[in-house]
């Protein structure tokens, strides 16, 4: 079996990616949702069933060795409800690898963008993501799959932080020793 890792790019629009050792994407999933109407507001939700389904089977038929999950907070000044919802949708989405059995170890934007040379455009994370996982570019060609492009090289880093390629984060260096 091809030893995988997987990268989260949290968030309603946010995506999972699989990639092997070998750097190789195997495969990205847009987070499903649902969009329901409220007076005539429309929400857009994560499809919590269809996530854990999905992580589910990911787990099933590639047993990842890790999942490396962007570790993202709210905004200053967001407003409140808009920042609950966005905690309530990256908790989801890291409970469904708690419920699949899949280690995690979360990583700052500023940690792993700056480990891999990624701007933090999301145009460059596309272009950085073609060049150091070219089987992957037509995956993100499109300006608005930037969460699969990033998704993909936080597998990327994950395959370097198992590889002991650096540590350049206190939390990802007891994740890596817990994983040895």
């Amino acid at each position: 079996m091809r030893r995988t890792l997987l990268g989260i790019d949290p968030g309603v629009k946010g995506c999972i990616a699989i990639c092997s050792l070998d750097n190789a994407v195997i495969r990205c999933w847009d987070f499903p949702t649902l969009t329901y109407r409220i007076g005539r507001t429309q929400k857009t939700r994560l499809n919590l069933p269809a996530v854990f389904d999905l992580v589910l089977g990911i787990a099933a038929m590639w047993s990842p060795e890790l999942a490396v999950v962007e570790d993202v907070g709210g905004l200053p000044g967001q407003y409140a409800p808009a920042a609950f919802t966005f905690g309530h949708t990256t908790g989801s989405q890291t409970m469904a690898l708690v419920a699949a059995g899949i280690p995690f170890v979360k990583v700052t934007p500023a940690v792993w963008k700056k480990a891999l040379g990624v701007p933090s455009d999301k145009d460059g994370a596309r272009l950085i993501a073609g060049q150091l996982l070219p089987n992957g570019r037509a995956l993100w060609q499109r300006a608005k799959d930037d969460g699969r492009a990033e998704a993909a090289l936080l597998a990327l880093y994950g395959q370097r932080l198992l590889h002991g390629s650096y540590h350049t984060h206190a939390k990802e260096a007891e994740a890596h020793a817990a994983l040895s």
